[in-house]
């Protein structure tokens, strides 16, 4: 592969195919590895996959490989604009009426990710929702919601999130509250074995679970299950060192949890 620095490469490009190399170089300029970066921390494990195939020569007469990757990339980004979205037969009706700003999401992760480093081990991005420590043996999935009109939090785990966290040591499944000053930390073994008790989605052929969060009389959140009962999650609580950007009204402000001091 030849990485070039400008942007006028037409005579390189014509030596190349019309040389015996023509099935085995390839020319990339500088600036767009980088954008493979984001795009590929951005999006889940299907993309990455199909992303390195373009840096691999190969025959595009026939244009189906392009538009498989295309497609994997625009579907997953509908996922993740889906994300925190309950689902209408799930959520008794309630619906968003406002979808949450990217950037609001994206600071709160952020913060969580924050806490989490300086209590188990510094961490780095693989994805969008995926971070691992360096020798991949602490392993989290970061996901976020913002508080929906009925009260509660919604949340998606997937299943290739869910087999990211099995191959850890330790292995979390972080749920993130826009609004509260706190997250949950849940151990995968323990989400493994409530799985069966949650809410579940097909898509496409795939099932994902559901996890909501709804506060109790004393404001504490707990997940609801199936079946009508609950489970607490005070045990997993992490505390932030700052307060969230909270969702009111149409309107993002920053506040405090006032039920986290309960």
């Amino acid at each position: 592969m030849l990485v070039v620095g400008r942007q006028d490469t037409g005579d390189l490009e014509a030596q190349v195919r019309g040389s015996r190399h023509a099935w085995k170089v390839r020319i990339i300029s500088a600036d767009a590895p980088s954008k493979l970066v984001m795009l590929k921390e951005n999006t889940e494990l299907a993309s990455a996959t199909k992303i390195h195939g373009l840096l691999v020569p190969f025959e595009y007469t026939r244009l189906d490989k392009i538009i498989e990757i295309a497609f994997t990339v625009a579907e997953e980004a509908s996922e993740a604009a889906e994300e925190q979205a309950p689902v209408g037969a799930v959520a008794d009706g309630d619906s968003p009426k406002q979808h949450t700003p990217g950037d609001v999401i994206e600071q709160v992760r952020s913060r969580v990710v924050t806490a989490l480093s300086g209590k188990y081990s510094p961490l780095v991005k693989k994805s969008r929702a995926l971070y691992w420590s360096v020798d991949k043996s602490v392993r989290a999935a970061v996901t976020i919601s913002k508080l929906y009109d009925n009260g509660g939090f919604w949340y998606a785990h997937h299943p290739q999130w869910d087999t990211f966290l099995s191959e850890a040591k330790t292995g979390l499944l972080v749920l993130g509250c826009i609004g509260r000053d706190g997250a949950y930390t849940i151990p995968h073994s323990w989400i493994r074995g409530k799985l069966s008790a949650l809410y579940v989605t097909e898509r496409n052929g795939t099932e994902y679970w559901h996890l909501v969060l709804q506060p109790n009389t004393e404001g504490r959140l707990l997940l609801r299950l199936r079946n009508g009962g609950s489970e607490s999650l005070e045990a997993f609580r992490l505390s932030l060192a700052m307060p969230t950007a909270a969702y009111a009204d149409g309107k993002f402000e920053i506040g405090t949890d006032q039920a986290s001091t309960l």
